[in-house]
């Protein structure tokens, strides 16, 4: 993500118990999305171009997902998702790819 912002990386836990699973991370990402458009229209064209990016990797047979957001909008991301969906965790990591490697998708 090339920009003046310094990112946080976010893991976002759904409870294991939640039968929804990756239905209930849909509704996460609509959320966020929704929530995060509204903020960048209420704030001035002075913060940039503010993005975040949204990771679904699947690692030692789970599925985890992490969000990158700039430092500036973690907290409000943060009370956003908790208002939403007071069952999630969501801790600090650090970013679980690199950067600059290439990838190979599978459908």
């Amino acid at each position: 993500m090339a920009s003046s912002h310094h990112f946080h990386t976010l893991e976002i836990g759904i409870n294991r118990d939640n039968d929804k699973g990756i239905s209930t991370a849909r509704d996460v990402l609509e959320s966020i999305h929704k929530e995060f458009a509204q903020r960048k229209k209420s704030l001035s064209v002075s913060h940039g171009d503010m993005s975040i990016s949204f990771f679904i990797l699947r690692t030692g047979g789970q599925i985890r997902f992490f969000l990158e957001v700039p430092e500036e909008e973690k907290s409000f991301l943060e009370r956003t998702l908790y208002a939403h969906y007071p069952d999630i965790e969501i801790r600090e990591v650090p970013l679980p790819i690199d950067a600059h490697a290439s990838f190979l998708i599978r459908e």
